[in-house]
């Protein structure tokens, strides 16, 4: 199982590699990265969530059911705060686009922190948290939901909302 699942990992970011199509540094953003980060894992600390355990369930075998159960609800918790994490990067880049109008140097550095640092939060709470969540799911014999995938869409669809407001507030 151990094995399937490092196959998973690896080509999961073997894929996120490729399809970067040779420009790994126009998908690295430092500020997205540290504000796509701190901000779920400070909601993480904040809302009680066990990261200890969180880790340990990944590779233990020897852990209660309650610890498991516990677990399931961190992860569920963790692909959310990552998912909000993604949102305040969306707000952070639209600050720091529309403080610095009058300079256009400064519209670049906040796409570029709304954007990837949307795409963080996509990978980390949908290509970490959630395949981490379903894990632990599958090992409790617990039924998967199907609703699970609904958040995506609304963060989606809120960062679109602010690149086309962005954009027409810019053109007029």
């Amino acid at each position: 199982m151990l094995t399937k699942r490092i196959f998973g990992l690896v080509l999961h970011l073997f894929t996120f590699v490729i399809c970067m199509d040779g420009m790994v540094s126009a998908f690295v953003d430092v500020k997205a990265l540290i504000i796509a980060n701190l901000i779920p894992l400070g909601m993480m600390l904040l809302g009680g969530c066990n990261i200890p355990l969180m880790i340990k369930s990944q590779f233990s075998n020897n852990i209660t059911g309650e610890e498991l159960s516990k677990a399931i609800s961190d992860w569920g918790h963790a692909r959310r705060f990552f998912l909000i994490g993604g949102a305040a990067c969306s707000l952070i880049g639209i600050a720091i686009i529309l403080s610095g109008l009058s300079e256009p140097s400064k519209i670049g550095p906040g796409l570029a922190i709304m954007l990837i640092g949307v795409l963080y939060a996509i990978l980390y709470g949908y290509g970490f948290a959630l395949p981490c969540q379903v894990y632990l799911k599958d090992r409790a014999k617990l039924p998967l939901d199907c609703n699970e995938t609904s958040e995506v869409i609304i963060v989606s669809t809120f960062t679109l909302s602010l690149i086309l407001g962005i954009f027409f507030f810019l053109r007029h």
